[in-house]
């Protein structure tokens, strides 16, 4: 279907509305067709449908929609289509069902002739009525009838008698057929689109952001070749928005910026005003622009989100042809996209969206923290180093990039292990930990060979300059060769290494007195070998 020439946006917040007065026409009912949802992995889809209106309708009843994030509902409508207002209200639905308990049979048959059984003892009369208290929405219903005391008065040849359901094992209608449905009244959100003149059947298209649909991503990694990896991306799709049937799906990555997604219409009845205001504030107040980057909460929503890795590097490598992928890209995110997608309100469904073959390598990593604290002074030589790890060490050659996700290792139909892939763009490096190589033994020390007191005053406090040499050692109880990447970290002015590395330097804060560097050295190791990195450097150290 085409889209409608857009006239006007309409911005409704109202779907949850209780309207005070009532509609002088009938409504004729249309359906909103879902034609396209983009999951963002923190539980927002963003939903776009489309709707016929009825020939010759002036008032249309739209069937029920979630409730919309702040500001993310707008109907779009050709010019041709005068619309007068768009309203909201509770309209009340009869259901109808099957009865769950023997009370509820029992006021669904009154005024008939029953037969009861509790243990041996039997029961017949008539069922007599139950004077209806109101249900929770003010309307009657067989479910909102039993007293409060749960009792079922019975008419029998000796008088009336009291009977507790629950009591019974068996209840049957003696001799008329008995009820067994009941009729549940309940209210529901619907829209209601006036129109100043009688609709010609034009199409709208209705959008919105809400909360209950997400989508989470896992990768498989096969390592079985030793230069290719298999490489599958699969989505684990979670809706509790509203029923799909045929639709395009698409998984959003990147660090999408929805300001408002937590907030929900200021029109909401389960939400007051103040309620509303407060949540609108603190979705507004620099606390909560800066609270996705507080330490600690970083690695927790990792998954939720994209977090590029450390020593991420650009490339230049070719990109792969994948024609049965698609996707584009939108400003800062990217879009996979899956077509004919269907699943049910309350539903799961997984779904491989990529399956590629990627170049990767063997390395083995050892991170060496800074020896100066945040405060500039040495830390203890108690401080461990980290360990040596496995990686996978594998080059993004699709056409577009890599979420972040959870990666699982496989070979030769084995699991091998399971780690973090972080975001990586397309033609980029990303380096994905297997397990700790309990085979190579690594050993570090720092000493220092000469200390001038109080050589330097910075910002009002008094700084030592001590030389220090360090000396890292990589032993390999492995029966194979193994290339290892060290990652030392260090602050002050780096005199000598050997064997020679690459020294960068990093950030620093303005405060800051030591330059900072990150030094890597590529060590080949073979079995039974010990290898040695000797380095010295001086550094200005607080007194």
């Amino acid at each position: 279907m085409k889209n409608p020439a857009p006239a006007c946006l309409v911005c409704s917040l109202t779907l949850l509305v209780l309207c005070a007065g009532g509609l002088a026409a009938r409504a004729e009912d249309t359906a909103v067709k879902v034609e396209k949802v983009a999951a963002f992995k923190n539980g927002l889809g963003h939903v776009q449908a489309a709707a016929t209106l009825p020939k010759g309708a002036k008032t249309v009843r739209i069937e029920a929609l979630p409730v919309p994030s702040h500001g993310t509902f707008w109907l779009e409508h050709p010019e041709s289509l005068k619309v007068k207002s768009l309203e909201a209200d509770m309209e009340t639905v009869s259901e109808k069902g099957p009865v769950q308990s023997i009370a509820e049979f029992l006021l669904l048959n009154a005024g008939r002739r029953v037969r009861l059984q509790a243990d041996r003892d039997v029961i017949e009369g008539v069922v007599l009525p139950t004077v209806k208290a109101p249900a929770s929405d003010g309307l009657p219903s067989a479910r909102s009838s039993l007293p409060a005391t749960g009792a079922v008065l019975i008419q029998t040849t000796e008088g009336i008698v009291a009977v507790n359901p629950q009591a019974l094992s068996r209840a049957e209608v003696v001799g008329k057929e008995a009820v067994i449905a009941a009729t549940t009244n309940r209210q529901v959100p619907v829209l209601r689109l006036q129109l100043a003149q009688p609709s010609s059947a034009e199409s709208v298209r209705v959008s919105y952001l809400a909360k209950g649909f997400t989508w989470a991503p896992s990768y498989l990694i096969d390592i079985s070749d030793a230069k290719m990896a298999r490489f599958s991306a699969k989505a684990s799709v979670i809706n509790e928005l509203t029923d799909l049937e045929n639709v395009t799906l698409e998984l959003v990555t990147g660090f999408p910026n929805v300001k408002f997604g937590d907030v929900t219409s200021p029109m909401n009845l389960k939400q007051s005003l103040s309620d509303f205001l407060s949540a609108v504030a603190g979705e507004s107040s620099p606390w909560a622009r800066g609270r996705a980057a507080r330490p600690g909460v970083l690695t927790q929503q990792a998954v939720l989100s994209n977090v590029l890795a450390p020593s991420q590097s650009e490339g230049g490598f070719a990109l792969a042809d994948l024609s049965d992928v698609e996707g584009v890209s939108s400003e800062d995110l990217f879009f996979y996209s899956i077509p004919g997608f269907s699943l049910r309100k309350g539903g799961r469904a997984d779904t491989v969206f990529l399956q590629a073959s990627l170049p990767y390598r063997h390395i083995y990593t050892w991170s060496i923290p800074d020896g100066l604290d945040e405060s500039e002074r040495r830390m203890g030589e108690t401080e461990p180093a980290e360990e040596v790890w496995h990686c996978c060490r594998m080059t993004n050659t699709l056409n577009m990039p890599l979420t972040t996700a959870p990666a699982q290792f496989v070979k030769e139909g084995r699991i091998a292990g399971q780690d973090i892939c972080a975001y990586t763009p397309r033609g980029a490096e990303a380096t994905i930990r297997i397990n700790k190589a309990l085979n190579l033994v690594a050993e570090r020390a720092e000493i220092e060979l000469e200390r001038k007191r109080n050589a330097a005053t910075f910002h009002g406090s008094s700084y030592d300059l001590v030389k220090v040499k360090g000396e890292l050692r990589l032993r390999s109880r492995m029966a194979q060769g193994a290339r290892v990447e060290i990652r030392k970290e260090l602050s002050g002015r780096l005199l000598t290494m050997e064997p020679e590395g690459k020294d960068t330097k990093t950030a620093q804060g303005l405060r800051r007195v030591n330059p900072r560097h990150a030094v890597v050295w590529e060590v080949d190791v073979k079995s039974g070998e010990e290898k040695k990195v000797v380095y010295t450097y001086e550094v200005y150290v607080r007194s």
